[in-house]
């Protein structure tokens, strides 16, 4: 996870897992520890111009697209027709 404030300084923080992991709840509940870890370290700073998250060493399965539930007040126009629209080709090209 990469950080980076106003005046661009940047500050990262990562974790390995033990195990792998394919829920993204528990993705985005690690990534929330990191960021809250960063932002309690750097208290004074108000403003953030850049969050990034990545994962990596990920295992290969079925094609599958999550959703990253990030909390945000979205109004809900497309997301998730847009979702199916993607899931139904994944589908379609499956049965092929």
């Amino acid at each position: 996870m990469r950080v980076r404030f106003a005046d661009l300084r940047a500050v990262t923080r990562s974790v390995t897992l033990p195990a792998p992991i394919s829920a993204t709840a528990t993705l985005a509940e690690i990534a929330e520890d990191l960021v809250r870890g960063a932002l309690a370290d750097h208290p004074d700073e108000q403003t953030i111009s850049l969050l990034a998250i990545s994962v990596s060493n990920l295992a290969d399965h079925p094609t599958l697209q999550l959703e990253f539930p990030l909390g945000l007040a979205e109004p809900a126009t497309g997301g998730h027709r847009q979702h199916r629209a993607r899931q139904s080709r994944g589908q379609h090209a499956q049965r092929r």
